[in-house]
């Protein structure tokens, strides 16, 4: 019988990129908060609001998928109860987010966020690993190929809202906040599952990357921020309006 390493790993490039993902994701939303919340329009870029959010959202959802076939292959997720108690806990922040935006926006709130998203393609994505590793791939392109033009296209209205969650699209009900449906978001994670089949085979690096330690003590903010992305998403909202409403109470005074 042969036994998983099970003992704990952590890889700092993974952490500093999920970091460098987190801290782009408080930039963006501090500007998102500074522009529809404070009407200080500081960007007008039509490619910042459409492209910089996929960016973003693409690249966490890649590392999500690299992690969980890291984890899975460490044993972390050698069976499914694991796998369902994260998922689950993920997910149902991401309810809880939909219900306190269901109450404070009036209309304007998060149906199917980026929570709702990472738990349940998490749990869809877990059941492909065993796919070939170009497989993993061909369909993560396939589906973000499929997906991406219709985000460009501003998610045209859609006829059926049970399927708001998969296709992207705008429901005639409400508006969204922080809107993440499984196309495109799933081909993302099955590009994250194929790039760690092929850098991390086995859950073991494939590559010498040598860090020093000077290295790692100047980036060790943002492996902080890797390391503890979830925390940081449930908590950055609220702190950024906070300190921008009180910037914007100092500057009247």
């Amino acid at each position: 019988m042969t036994l998983k390493n099970t003992s704990p790993i952590y890889y700092p490039e993974i952490d500093i990129i999920r970091g460098i993902t987190v801290a782009a994701m408080v930039l963006f939303h501090t500007c998102f908060q500074l522009t529809f919340i404070f009407r200080s329009h500081v960007i007008s870029n039509l490619w910042f609001w459409q492209g910089f959010p996929i960016l973003i959202s693409g690249s966490f959802l890649m590392l999500v998928g690299l992690s969980l076939y890291v984890g899975e292959k460490r044993g972390k997720y050698s069976a499914i109860q694991p796998l369902l108690k994260r998922s689950g806990f993920i997910f149902g922040l991401g309810m809880i987010l939909t219900g306190i935006t269901l109450i404070g926006q009036q209309g304007l709130y998060v149906y199917f966020g980026i929570l709702h998203c990472i738990g349940l393609s998490t749990l869809i994505s877990y059941y492909t690993l065993p796919w070939p590793t170009y497989v993993n791939l061909l369909a993560g392109i396939l589906i973000i190929g499929l997906g991406i033009p219709q985000q460009l296209l501003l998610f045209p209205p859609c006829d059926n809202v049970w399927t708001f969650f998969v296709w992207p699209s705008r429901s005639p009900l409400f508006h969204h906040l922080d809107y993440y449906p499984l196309i495109p978001a799933l081909g993302f994670v099955f590009i994250g599952i194929f790039l760690g089949k092929v850098l991390y085979t086995h859950g073991q690096r494939t590559f010498n990357l040598p860090i020093p330690k000077h290295v790692l003590t100047y980036t060790a903010s943002m492996r902080w921020l890797g390391r503890h992305s979830l925390l940081v998403y449930c908590i950055h909202t609220p702190i950024i309006f906070v300190v921008l409403y009180i910037m914007r109470y100092l500057q009247k005074l």
